[in-house]
């Protein structure tokens, strides 16, 4: 859950100023483009990377901090230009995506084509439509999207763009590099003149070589270059691309504190934000009376925290739209929160912190990073990261942490999201940061049952459970939520045809999507035509049928990242297969298991028990990966783990074979 940014002096101070600086866009959309050098246009070899599909000559953004009156924004005004090299290229570029936030906007985009013998096409802007895109995990982004006219191989494409965003520069991302190598970017930043009030705009890079230069540039404007860009690489389980990719964050800094020590920063920043809060903190006779009524009977810690937990989502509903609309000074205690019967998820995480309080029990607000979308580590003196705010609650010596507004856990646990950073303890004279160990394997686990029939023709057919807990049940409801139970079942069916083409899924059930306390489970009767092949008089099945045609988890040849598993996680899994009367098995043999420091990391166990006078074969297979809660592990480390899942996907492709009894010895 994102807390509101402390930022209220600042904000003043910059209304102050942007009442008095009333501008208009930074350039006006031109019929005419920047120049194209006859070089580019020639040129038919990547520059950066050999291998390189396409690569950016152009990468140019101005950024313009202004006001509208009362109404302070920014506007971006993007152009990049882009040289297609192969057919690959033109299909990765071809199609442009401008996505943007509910906080902003896109105008004016234009786009064109240069082919290499120069006929230039202008892109309509009939063709320009808007869309919803679906990412990871669900999310919803909205874009503007075109696609480009007669892209050709040795083609430049080229594209601009305003964006206006309903807010200042501050904690302003700017990317350094791309998908793709780029020759050179530029940075035009225009920030409002505040260093008078006590605050001055503000870079930091992250990931960069060397330190990028900033200096003058004509309007009031800084200008930044870098030139000759790798591409980011992507590589499943890693970082998130704050972590690694180069990029530099823009933000207005107050002076008083800039130059702190990172230990002084933090005690100082975490002692504002807790001022910011402690009145909203107070338990009032409705908070405590309902604190003290629901944990009467609760004797230990959990059983207290459950209880309150249930109040709360029984009394309270989260409404961050209706919050918003309230003013930032009225109604937003803990007390107005429990009346009210609704508030943003900073109301409900103030509203359990005062009840754990009244309850008896040692609780504080505290700030972490969303892991997704960055680290944060404490030496790097930015608050910019540390947007989620959760609950510590004293246990013993240490802290259990809770996140009041996570309504997929019964108990409050965080999203893995949460876990593996340190948050900050905002306390009023010993903040500290607190290491948020990750979830053992055993709490979030997939456990698929089965029971299956093949006939001699080769169609699999029965009955299918799959179940989720803990984080994998998280991630699963989060996904889910909003879906029919016919988009359900339609993703799960082409996620199991990868490896079962044809498969038909009937009777699809979903069990506890908004029951955290029991399992997620889907339900389902499954057919597939043609499974088993069928030779002579044998047939040749591969048990681990939930696993079939996946792919091993990691198979890049080399690393570059770090690995950054989301989770600690572990399957169970027992496939019964039913084969027709006729038929024996003809093996007996189980895969070996495999282990990762002796077991330690990571364990897969398989286990085939046959039984012919039953005419059925059971698999049961035990895996997991994350022992001990180990879920980082250094470049160095990539060799072995790619070992462990390559022969993990190696022996859930073993087959058993079944032959037809009274068949001649030789039979084929």
């Amino acid at each position: 859950m994102r807390p509101s940014k402390p930022c209220v002096p600042l904000a003043v101070c910059l209304l102050v100023v942007a009442v008095t600086q009333l501008v208009t866009s930074p350039r006006a959309i031109a019929a005419d483009w920047p120049r194209v050098e006859a070089a580019d246009l020639a040129l038919t070899k990547p520059r950066i990377d050999p291998a390189a599909d396409a690569e950016a000559l152009l990468w140019d953004v101005r950024v313009t901090d202004a006001s509208n009156l009362d109404t302070p924004y920014t506007v971006l005004a993007h152009h990049l230009r882009i040289k297609i090299f192969t057919d690959r290229g033109r299909e990765d570029q071809g199609k442009v995506d401008l996505t943007y936030t509910d906080k902003a906007r896109i105008r004016d985009v234009e786009a064109r084509t240069i082919t290499p013998d120069g006929r230039i096409t202008e892109l309509r802007g009939s063709d320009v439509f808007d869309r919803t895109i679906v990412k990871a995990d669900g999310i919803k982004v909205k874009a503007k999207s075109f696609v480009l006219p007669a892209v050709v191989p040795g083609a430049i494409v080229e594209y601009r763009w305003l964006e206006y965003r309903d807010t200042f520069a501050n904690y302003l991302e700017l990317g350094l590099q791309r998908d793709l190598p780029v020759h050179l970017i530029r940075y035009h930043i225009k920030p409002l003149a505040v260093r008078d009030l006590g605050f001055q705009m503000r870079t930091q890079s992250f990931n960069v070589p060397t330190p990028v230069a900033v200096k003058k540039d004509d309007g009031g404007y800084n200008l930044l270059e870098v030139q000759n860009v790798s591409a980011l690489r992507r590589e499943r389980y890693m970082p998130p691309d704050s972590a690694v990719k180069s990029w530099m964050l823009i933000y207005y800094a107050d002076l008083a504190t800039a130059d702190l020590v990172p230990q002084k920063f933090w005690e100082k920043f975490a002692r504002s934000f807790y001022d910011e809060y402690k009145t909203r903190l107070r338990a009032n006779s409705d908070v405590t009376a309902a604190a003290r009524r629901a944990t009467a009977d609760a004797a230990t810690l959990d059983a207290k925290i459950a209880a309150l937990l249930a109040v709360i989502r029984e009394r309270v509903k989260r409404d961050d739209l209706a919050a918003s609309r309230r003013r930032a000074d009225k109604d937003n205690a803990a007390g107005d929160t429990l009346k009210r019967g609704n508030g943003s998820g900073d109301d409900i995480a103030v509203l359990f912190t005062a009840m754990a309080a009244a309850a008896g029990l040692d609780a504080r607000l505290a700030l972490t990073c969303d892991r997704d979308d960055a680290l944060c580590p404490s030496d790097y003196k930015q608050p910019y990261f540390l947007n989620t705010m959760v609950v510590a609650v004293k246990d013993g010596n240490g802290w259990k942490f809770v996140d009041p507004n996570n309504r997929y856990a019964v108990d409050g646990h965080l999203r893995w999201q949460q876990e593996g950073p340190a948050a900050l303890l905002l306390d009023p004279k010993e903040p500290a940061f607190v290491e948020i160990p990750p979830s053992p394997s055993t709490y979030s686990t997939r456990k698929r049952t089965a029971n299956l029939t093949l006939s001699e023709d080769g169609v699999l057919e029965g009955e299918v459970t799959l179940e989720y807990s803990g984080h994998v049940a998280m991630s699963n409801r989060e996904r889910d939520a909003d879906d029919s139970v016919a988009e359900r079942q339609r993703r799960l069916t082409e996620d199991l045809a990868r490896g079962m083409p044809g498969i038909e899924l009937t009777d699809f059930v979903v069990e506890n999507l908004e029951d955290p306390a029991k399992p997620y489970s889907l339900r389902f009767k499954m057919r597939v035509p043609g499974y088993a092949q069928k030779t002579g008089s044998r047939l040749f099945v591969q048990p681990a049928v939930i696993q079939r045609g996946a792919q091993a988890l990691l198979t890049e040849a080399t690393r570059r990242h770090s690995i950054h598993f989301p989770f600690a996680w572990s399957e169970q899994d027992t496939i019964t297969l039913q084969w027709p009367a006729d038929y024996d098995a003809e093996s007996t043999e189980t895969p070996q298991p495999v282990v990762l420091n002796n077991g330690r990391a990571a364990m897969y166990a398989p286990k085939l028990v046959t039984d012919n006078s039953a005419h059925r074969a059971t698999l049961t297979r035990t895996f997991f990966v994350g022992g001990d809660s180990a879920i980082f592990y250094p470049v160095d480390a990539y060799p072995p783990w790619k070992s462990f899942f390559t022969q993990v996907r190696t022996a859930d492709d073993f087959t058993l074979s079944l032959r037809k009894r009274g068949a001649g010895a030789n039979a084929r």
